[in-house]
């Protein structure tokens, strides 16, 4: 016996709870048994008087709650019940209650972040009415240039182009998504690379109206291609107390580098649209190249007091620039919005 209770407290405070389990549970009978503790079953007798050691109480709290039993399976049971609770090796030692200040710095802090890259390509986008609208072969990729913003770059980046990375993919691009203490659901796409901007190309051929039977009818645009930069596209979902409503607010800044379309119903066609910011034309650099747009979206009222899809534009600071307006194949001109600001816009938005 002597040996046998050294040998369980070597286990237990050499290799831990878990090895004296192991060494123990061979050496315990199954079987019933109504024999008092210490008659017939030494070890189950040495184990309840360990137990009673580690919870630094007397022995017989115990042996006089195993008595309670009629059989080895419930004295086994109440002892690794006192076993595990009473026994305090460190791991257990330092678990402490948390309150929910300090579970919100350890469980879903940081959000999370995706990475992306790809093309989209579309046959055919189909609104349909009566009648319907066709947007047809649809593109979405990378700008495949290094020279976007030239001017940009050439004053301020040393001649180095903002873009780097020259592919056919719409990549460099992250997207990092949480939700604050507000409850607020926050998107935000940006650039990979704080020092290059994200670079896109949007393409299509007819946008088509078709009648009921799907024959078709004018070319609303045509030859739609555009070549773009953006350096932030947010996005938040959550309550605003000063629209009382719930609403989707987009902050953006994004650059069209150039814009070409054909109107064919007007017989007109728009060559080398540009859109920067307010302040590019002054100074030229990478920030200055992005106009500023901020809007909400959520679900507003119309002028009878119905329900409609609100749109507004809370800002817009912009420069734009059409190089040259096309009427019947020659140009007619060019137009230019200098120091564009927009300031609270709405657009309402529903059926009929």
């Amino acid at each position: 016996m002597a040996h046998l209770v050294t040998e369980v407290v070597t286990l237990v405070t050499g290799g831990g709870i878990g090895a004296f389990l192991l060494f123990l549970l061979p050496r315990i009978k199954t079987t019933e048994s109504a024999d008092p503790v210490g008659e017939g079953c030494p070890m189950v007798t040495v184990f309840l008087k360990f137990s009673a050691i580690l919870q630094q109480r007397q022995q017989p709290v115990c042996e006089c709650e195993a008595r309670q039993g009629s059989g080895v399976k419930h004295r086994l049971r109440s002892a690794l019940g006192l076993l595990l609770l009473c026994s305090s090796p460190p791991s257990l030692a330092e678990l402490k209650a948390m309150d929910k200040f300090s579970m919100s710095d350890v469980a879903g802090q940081a959000g999370i972040t995706m990475e992306f890259e790809g093309q989209l390509d579309i046959g055919e986008i189909e609104y349909t009415d009566e009648g319907s609208l066709a947007i047809q072969t649809i593109s979405i990729r990378g700008a495949g240039r290094d020279d976007l913003f030239e001017e940009g770059y050439q004053a301020a980046n040393g001649g180095t182009p903002f873009i780097l990375n020259v592919t056919d993919k719409f990549d460099d691009v992250k997207l990092d998504i949480d939700i604050d203490a507000d409850g607020e659901l926050n998107l935000k796409f940006f650039p990979t690379s704080f020092a290059a901007p994200v670079d896109f190309r949007i393409t299509t051929e007819a946008w088509q109206l078709r009648d009921a039977d799907g024959n078709p009818g004018a070319v609303l645009v045509d030859n739609f291609s555009m070549d773009a930069i953006f350096t932030q596209v947010w996005a938040s979902i959550g309550h605003d107390d000063t629209l009382g409503a719930d609403r989707l607010n987009l902050k953006m800044k994004i650059g069209i580098d150039d814009l070409d379309m054909d109107l064919p119903f007007l017989g007109l066609g728009i060559r080398d649209f540009r859109m920067t910011g307010a302040d590019y034309d002054t100074n030229p650099n990478l920030l200055s190249a992005n106009a500023d747009i901020e809007a909400n979206i959520y679900n507003g009222f119309r002028a009878d007091g119905g329900s409609a899809l609100a749109v507004d534009l809370v800002s817009m600071d912009a420069d734009i620039r059409v190089g040259a307006i096309e009427l019947g194949g020659n140009s007619i001109g060019s137009v230019t919005l200098d120091d564009l600001s927009v300031r609270g816009g709405s657009l309402r938005i529903y059926g009929h």
